[in-house]
């Protein structure tokens, strides 16, 4: 909070959670098109790969439909989210 007492609109800690729960998941498709997005836009500014240290099971599942569709301008080296229960599940 401001000294007036005013709200800033910042989630400290642990209060981002607070709100998250109430937003519903992405879909594939919401979720092809933000990494699609952050991409292009990583490249824009010079970037030519990226590291992810908590990919989901649906970012993993985007990334290789944004690779094999041609649409992935960045090399990104993924580390599934070792909290998520479904991270290995389908692997093989």
């Amino acid at each position: 909070m401001k000294e007036t007492g005013e709200p800033t609109g910042i989630l400290l800690n642990r209060a981002q959670e607070l709100v998250e729960q109430h937003i519903p998941p992405l879909t594939l498709d919401q979720t092809e098109k933000a990494i699609e997005l952050a991409a292009r836009e990583c490249v824009r500014n010079g970037l030519t790969s990226v590291h992810d240290a908590r990919v989901s099971p649906l970012m993993l599942q985007a990334l290789r439909e944004l690779i094999r569709q041609d649409r992935m301008p960045l090399r990104v080296y993924a580390i599934l989210d070792g909290a998520n229960q479904t991270a290995g599940e389908g692997m093989a």
